[in-house]
């Protein structure tokens, strides 16, 4: 959606925030699951392989 059609389009700006922060919170869940993905890998000394396949679980 280009900048210029909020111009004085209050709704269109609040909708295109509320877009944005739902995209930025999936971004966050993807991240996390990496992490955690990272944590129990390296806990339970998995190979690269076996981490792969748990990801694909989860």
């Amino acid at each position: 959606m280009p900048v210029s059609s909020f111009c004085g389009n209050r709704s269109a700006f609040l909708s295109f925030g509320k877009e944005m922060r739902r995209h930025i919170e999936l971004i966050r869940v993807v991240e996390d699951r990496a992490i955690y993905l990272k944590c129990l890998a390296s806990v339970l000394h998995f190979g690269p392989g076996n981490a792969s396949l748990l990801k694909a679980f989860l």
